[in-house]
């Protein structure tokens, strides 16, 4: 069986990793995206100036972001406050993922337009997940990635298999790295060590990466935990403000009067999104991707919520996958860990080619 697994693991390695090695060199990059953004936007997303104030009205700030955004042929769509006193008020506008501008709430100073490097950490997720390819060949390109992750999963297992010591004694040389007269000793005992070092971290990540790429594959993981899975129009996740409707003008009155109403009824909140007569609250009790839906009519007053807690499983299936897969459900210590198990993933693969090309030359 071993040398079944030997034969698995050359072969799919051969084709898969060059993909491997673009999914974890962009992978790196992406585990601390909202770190890096959050620090090369410091002067962006802080409110300067608060202490013993209080910020203005909704209904002003909301009339400072539609001037703004109508001078540059904008329309916003959303507004985000925060409990932190210390944070910006983001606004969305149409045509744009996410939040645009930002405000400061206490003066009404505009401290930045769009997210600091959005166009570098798109074209990154863009080649992360479809190789950059658009329209038609997007879905071609999430094919591509979505096989090269299941070829890298068979490939990790494989591995593992092959890998594993006959007796307990030999662990900690299998754990180590060595250095010999050839670099061939280096370069075998680095690729099992490594190997062992990031595989967990590795297989999370692959075992949630095909979620996004094949419906069959997250009707299954549904099926694995018993759990009906919907199909999904769009394979990506989505977050607030993206901008698929403009609101003309936003009603600043009833966006203030359902703000107050949620902050009642959410004293723990994060963050509240109002869009046209919705709004997005996100608390610290769930997670990053969890939040309670709030619906109100035109003069502001709630109508109905849905509850994170109250959702149906499968439609908390991709939150928890996006968590898994990214690394945020353990704060920054994971997220290094995930950031050095891609890095990992790397060179298991050069070194993995390496391997090959000196057996080839050794055999001519």
């Amino acid at each position: 069986m071993k040398k079944l697994f030997k034969q698995l693991h050359l072969w799919l390695s051969l084709p898969a990793g060059i993909f491997v090695i673009l999914l974890c060199l962009t992978g790196a990059i992406l585990v601390f995206q909202r770190d890096i953004q959050q620090w090369m936007g410091s002067g962006q997303y802080r409110a300067e100036g608060y202490e013993g104030r209080q910020p203005l009205p909704l209904d002003s700030l909301v009339d400072i972001a539609c001037r703004v955004a109508e001078a540059d042929g904008r329309k916003v769509t959303s507004l985000t406050v925060y409990a932190d006193p210390s944070r910006t008020v983001d606004v969305g506008v149409a045509g744009q993922k996410g939040s645009y501008y930002s405000f400061n709430p206490y003066t009404g100073e505009l401290t930045g337009a769009g997210a600091p490097g959005s166009k570098f950490f798109s074209s990154v997720r863009g080649l992360h997940r479809w190789l950059l390819l658009s329209g038609e060949g997007r879905a071609v390109g999430r094919m591509v990635i979505g096989i090269s992750t299941l070829f890298f999963l068979v490939i990790l297992v494989s591995g593992i298999l092959i890998a594993i010591p006959k007796r307990r004694s030999q662990w900690k040389q299998f754990l180590s790295v060595k250095r010999g007269k050839s670099r061939h000793v280096w370069w075998y005992t680095s690729h099992r060590a490594f190997g062992w070092y990031c595989v967990v971290f590795l297989l999370l990540m692959g075992l949630t990466g095909p979620m996004w790429s094949f419906g069959w594959y997250r009707s299954g993981v549904g099926r694995l935990f018993g759990i009906d899975m919907p199909q999904r129009g769009n394979t990506g996740g989505g977050h607030h403000g993206k901008g698929s409707r403009a609101v003309a003008q936003p009603d600043a009155l009833a966006w203030n009067n359902a703000l107050a109403q949620i902050r009642a009824q959410e004293p723990g909140y994060v963050s509240i999104s109002l869009t046209a007569q919705s709004a997005t609250v996100k608390t610290a009790a769930h997670h990053y991707r969890a939040s309670d839906t709030y619906r109100f009519d035109a003069q502001g007053r709630v109508t109905g919520v849905q509850r994170y807690a109250d959702l149906p499983a499968a439609r908390k299936v991709m939150g928890y996958a996006y968590l898994l897969h990214t690394g945020v459900w353990g704060g920054w210590f994971v997220k290094l860990l995930y950031f050095v198990a891609c890095l990992g993933g790397v060179y298991l693969t050069v070194s993995g080619y390496w391997l090959y090309i000196r057996r080839l030359s050794k055999k001519s």
